[in-house]
């Protein structure tokens, strides 16, 4: 379940285009999803514990830095392609855990 959701968030960014924009073909698949699962981990500490999501947490390094301290480290080419931009989609949300409920 863990990699199913990791390829919908990522299929999610790329709809919304939310990742920076690259000249030639971007990011592989799997780069992507490498690059999120090191800057989450498998949890269910919130509001729906029946279920494991990928999520940032106080255990991931970049929960405790500010993006742009992040940008550049890492992925492709030195670019850290899960916080290119703030990683909103690395949070599960008081309104989506209410909603869930």
């Amino acid at each position: 379940m863990s990699a199913r959701l990791v390829s919908n968030l990522v299929m999610a960014a790329k709809a919304m285009s939310t990742l920076p924009k690259w000249s030639g073909p971007g990011p592989s698949l799997s780069t992507l999803r490498s690059s999120v699962l090191r800057h989450t981990v498998p949890t269910r500490s919130h509001l729906t514990p029946e279920l494991t999501l990928q999520l940032m947490t106080p255990e991931v390094e970049a929960w405790h830095r500010r993006p742009e301290e992040l940008r550049g480290r890492g992925g492709e080419g030195g670019r850290n392609i899960a916080l290119s931009r703030d990683p909103y989609w690395a949070i599960y949300w008081p309104g989506g855990q209410a909603l869930a409920r």
